[in-house]
C-alpha cells in the first residue's frame, strides 16, 4: 500500500517523538535541562501518534517531566500549561475521552488532585457536569476522599467499587487454577492478587462502614479474610473500622485476631 504524504508525516513525527523520549534521560543526566524538557514535551505532545504508547505518554513521560520540574521549574510550568489548556477544553464542553484522561493524568503528576474535585464542583453548580467526568474524578480520587472521610462523595459509586473488588477475587482464583508468569518478580501471581485484595478490600470495607452499609461490609470482610487471613489484614481492617467510626466492629475483629494469633496480638501504629 502506498502511503500518502499525510501518513508519511505522521510516521515521521512518531519516530521523532520516540527518538526524543529516548534522548531525554541522557540530557537530564548531563544537566542539559532545557534540551531535555524540549524532548520530553515533543514526546508528550506528539506521543498520541506512536503506536502502543497510550500508557507511556500518560504515565512515564509526565512523571519524568514532573521529576525534572524539581530541579528545573520551567518543566512544572509546562505541565501546568498543558493541564490548564485541557481544562479550558472541558470548560468549552469538549468531553472527549482523550482530553479528560490527559487532564486527569496531568493533575496526578502535578500533585493537584484536589483541583479535580474543585473543578467538578464548579461544573456541577453550572449544570455542566457529565456523569463520565464525575465518575473518572471520583474514582481517581478514591484514596484522597477515603482518607478525608468523605464517604458520602464516594457513596454514589459504592457499587462500582464493590464490583471491582469482587472481580479481584476472580483474578486470584484464576491465578490459583491457571498460573501464569508473575506480574512482579518477587511475588507469585496469587501473592500479587492477595496483596491487591487485602489493600482494596480494606478500603471498600471502610467505605461500606462509613456509609452504614454494615451487611455489605460484612460480606466484603468475609472475602478479604478468605483470601488474606493474616495478622496484617486484621490490623488493616481494625484500623479501617476505627476510622469509619465503628468501634464495635473493630473490637470484634480484635477479639477474633487474638483467638487466631494469640493474646499478644496488637494492632500497633496503623490503628
Amino acid at each position: 500500500m502506498v502511503l500518502s504524504s499525510c501518513d508519511e508525516n505522521r510516521l515521521a513525527i512518531a519516530a521523532e517523538a520516540e527518538r526524543c523520549y529516548k534522548c531525554a534521560p541522557d540530557l537530564v543526566r548531563s544537566k542539559k535541562y532545557e534540551e531535555a524538557l524540549r524532548c520530553y514535551l515533543y514526546a508528550f505532545d506528539n506521543g498520541h501518534l506512536v503506536s502502543g504508547w497510550g500508557g507511556v505518554r500518560l504515565s512515564y513521560i509526565p512523571s519524568a517531566i514532573a521529576k525534572l520540574g524539581k530541579v528545573y521549574p520551567p518543566a512544572k510550568s509546562a505541565l501546568l500549561e498543558r493541564r490548564n489548556f485541557r481544562e479550558k477544553q472541558i470548560r468549552e464542553q469538549d468531553y472527549s475521552f482523550a482530553v479528560i484522561h490527559e487532564w486527569s493524568s496531568l493533575n496526578g503528576y502535578l500533585d493537584d488532585r484536589a483541583r479535580e474535585l474543585e473543578f467538578i464542583g464548579e461544573l456541577q453548580r453550572q449544570g455542566r457536569l457529565t456523569k463520565e467526568l464525575e465518575e473518572l474524578v471520583i474514582r481517581s480520587n478514591f484514596n484522597y476522599l477515603l482518607t478525608s472521610q468523605q464517604y458520602h462523595v464516594l457513596g454514589k459509586y459504592f457499587d462500582r467499587f464493590g464490583y471491582d473488588f469482587f472481580f479481584q477475587s476472580l483474578h486470584y482464583d484464576m491465578a490459583s487454577l491457571f498460573p501464569r508468569e508473575s506480574k512482579v518478580e518477587s511475588q507469585s501471581e496469587t501473592e500479587y492478587w492477595k496483596s491487591i485484595i487485602k489493600r482494596d478490600g480494606t478500603r471498600v470495607f471502610e467505605l461500606a462502614l462509613g456509609l452504614r452499609k454494615v451487611k455489605k461490609a460484612d460480606e466484603i470482610l468475609k472475602r478479604v479474610l478468605k483470601y488474606a487471613c493474616d495478622e496484617e489484614s486484621f490490623k488493616m481492617l481494625i484500623a479501617a473500622a476505627n476510622r469509619a467510626g465503628n468501634s464495635k466492629k473493630a473490637d470484634g475483629l480484635r477479639r477474633k485476631a487474638k483467638k487466631l494469633f494469640g493474646n499478644d496480638f496488637e494492632v500497633g501504629p496503623t490503628e
